[in-house]
């Protein structure tokens, strides 16, 4: 949860926490279509890492603007 945290906050601080909420939630979709067709454990782990790292970013931010 940290790691995704670290890499990915000065993003929001960069670029703003809307469009990065906005991104953060097309990556989330993008990343579960894809290990719903993935074809073998690999490339479904793989997006699924990808998948939480971005949920755990995106939840975040959620909480920062929404209070």
């Amino acid at each position: 949860m940290a790691l995704g945290t670290v890499l990915l906050m000065p993003l929001a601080d960069k670029y703003g926490r809307r469009p990065t909420v906005i991104y953060g939630t097309l990556v989330l979709v993008v990343t579960w279509v894809i290990s719903a067709f993935s074809v073998n454990y690999i490339m479904f782990a793989a997006f699924r890492v990808v998948h939480g790292i971005i949920t755990v970013v995106d939840s975040r931010i959620d909480s920062v603007v929404s209070s």
